[in-house]
């Protein structure tokens, strides 16, 4: 493997190949970020002294040289860039369903409010001011756009807004959008209930419960019967891990 900065693969698990790394990375960041790299080199110093919401916010802090310098070390700045470029290219639909699906649509509208939509019409009358087929990424840079003259657009933001309601709120609207995660609405997640069950009966002292058919998913070899998700749902669900943490 023909690694950056003179460095060879078999120095990756030696001491003296680490500490060579770890001053090389210092150089770097010192050159790029000076005050960062002197706070950096302040906690390593005396880490007792930085309480535990310092220590976090200055990793965090360092977090993107870190990232930079991995990839130059291996040589994959370009595989990175693309992979960070697809995290940027999905964001508008993160941003959207926080600000304005759940914050705007889904607060101001109620579930008996939005069961009176009619969605089909209302995604019509969307399309046409899209000039394309509903896609919910070319919906969230859509609302983007109006968003940034909201007096102009406010005709269409409503329209939205409405629709947005509708498919959050409603079973029809939750399944025109069953694949998508712009409407889907976050829930507690409990770990001991996550199949359910009803309870047949009790007899000394012990409950039996049955799974309800619908719930059963036959396993066929040793492939899992759960197909996971694709990048927009796992960004999907750091980003609802991220809400939570800043707001407990």
């Amino acid at each position: 493997m023909n690694l950056n900065f003179g460095m060879h693969f078999a120095q990756l698990y030696q001491r003296d190949g680490l500490l060579a790394l770890d001053s090389q990375f210092l150089q770097e960041l010192s050159a790029a970020a000076p005050a960062l790299a002197e706070q950096l080199a302040a906690a390593r110093l005396n880490p007792e002294a930085l309480a535990p919401k310092a220590e976090s916010a200055l990793l965090i802090e360092v977090g993107p040289y870190v990232e930079d310098f991995i990839a130059r070390l291996f040589r994959i700045e370009a595989a990175v860039g693309k992979l960070a470029q697809s995290h940027h290219d999905l964001a508008p639909l993160y941003v959207i369903k926080r600000q304005f699906v759940q914050r705007n649509a889904a607060k101001k509208i109620s579930p008996e409010e939005a069961a009176e939509f009619d969605g089909s019409a209302l995604r019509s009358q969307l399309e046409a001011l899209m000039g394309a087929a509903f896609d919910e990424l070319g919906f969230a840079l859509q609302v983007q756009v109006w968003l940034e003259d909201d007096v102009t657009y406010a005709e269409p933001l409503e329209l939205a807004k409405r629709y947005c309601a509708w498919a959050f709120h409603t079973a029809a609207g939750q399944a025109a959008h069953r694949g998508d995660i712009l409407f889907r609405a976050v829930h507690d997640v409990h770990p001991e209930n996550l199949v359910p069950t009803s309870k047949q009966h009790q007899q000394d002292g012990y409950a039996s419960f049955t799974i309800q058919p619908e719930h059963i998913r036959r396993r066929k070899g040793f492939a899992l019967t759960d197909e996971g998700t694709d990048l927009r749902g796992a960004l999907d669900q750091a980003n609802y891990c991220i809400l939570c943490h800043k707001q407990g």
